[in-house]
């Protein structure tokens, strides 16, 4: 909330006439009502910062090639955006790639999923309702 994300109780969808709505407080198990609506690249970069602000350092524009986790501390290969290159030893890595799954796929992790193949569709929208009948938490 502090970050101005929008506070979402359920979601609402609508076809023409078709209206549907979910509520995320019913459910069959205990947990939170409520989520929040974010813009994926201003709350991933929100995360980053809070991170740096726990003193972890966090390079952007730098490509990691290779790894070699059969040390005792991970040895990393990186390129950076001038297509210079290092390498450097960590304590430990986190992979934060999400879908890009540099990790998995540098140490051959990699499985078939069994899950049907899904499609999803990500978008921005303006906000110009003045409705005041609108339920703004869905």
């Amino acid at each position: 909330q502090a970050a101005g994300f929008q506070l979402k109780n359920g979601a609402a969808f609508a076809w023409g006439e078709q209206y549907s709505a979910f509520d995320f407080g019913d459910t069959f198990s205990n947990g939170k009502p409520t989520t929040f609506q974010v813009q994926r690249a201003d709350f991933d970069k929100l995360l980053a910062d809070q991170a740096a602000l726990q003193g972890v350092e966090i390079r952007y524009g730098e490509t990691v090639t290779a790894v070699d986790i059969e040390r005792s501390k991970p040895l990393l290969d990186v390129v950076r955006e001038d297509a210079s290159s290092y390498r450097i030893e960590a304590d430990f890595i986190l992979d934060a790639s999400g879908y890009g799954r540099v990790l998995p796929r540098l140490l051959d992790l990699e499985a078939p999923s069994g899950f049907p193949v899904r499609q999803a569709v990500f978008t921005h929208v303006e906000d110009r309702i003045d409705c005041t009948g609108f339920e703004r938490e869905k």
